[in-house]
């Protein structure tokens, strides 16, 4: 009954979906992954987008990205390096 509410297991992916769509609209709009961390309304994001570069290239420690969240980033032809 839970799932057909739409309730969120788990609040972490629920997160990151989240912020996925919203890069995927700004990757839309401005065709690009360079989300600008000076701008306020971006700062959140340019956060997130950073992260997954971290996570990416191993500078997070002992965490890493999940290969279904490499896909879903590639699939829309999300940049691994800052300025791509």
């Amino acid at each position: 009954m839970l799932d057909k509410l739409g309730f969120v297991w788990n609040a972490n992916d629920a997160a990151w979906e989240e912020r996925f769509r919203e890069f995927k609209e700004y990757k839309e709009t401005y065709n690009n992954c360079n989300v600008p961390r000076n701008n306020k309304q971006y700062k959140a994001l340019a956060e997130w987008v950073e992260r997954q570069r971290r996570l990416y290239n191993g500078s997070e420690g002992d965490l890493t990205i999940s290969p279904t969240r490499v896909k879903k980033l590639e699939a829309i032809g999300f940049s691994w390096v800052k300025g791509g």
